[in-house]
């Protein structure tokens, strides 16, 4: 019984931050400007579509296709 009910709080605790999306900053890294890898992202991850970028005016940013992000915020360094 208390190992179900540990596994319960985790699910509860764990599975909102699973549905949230997070914020991701560009932040490059020098190399190119590929929006593909996830390491040129604060989130370590390619944005999503729950995702809300920041991407700084003035940054090159290169992305082949289409794509879908909650919300994309292009800000003054």
């Amino acid at each position: 019984m208390k190992s179900l009910l540990t596994l319960l709080t985790f699910c509860v605790c764990t599975i909102p931050n699973l549905l949230s999306g997070a914020t991701c900053v560009w932040v490059g890294g020098g190399g190119n400007g590929n929006w593909d890898e996830p390491s040129k992202w604060s989130c370590v991850a390619v944005p999503g579509p729950g995702d809300d970028v920041i991407i700084a005016t003035g940054t090159n940013v290169t992305r082949n296709s289409s794509v879908t992000v909650q919300s994309l915020l292009l800000q003054n360094a």
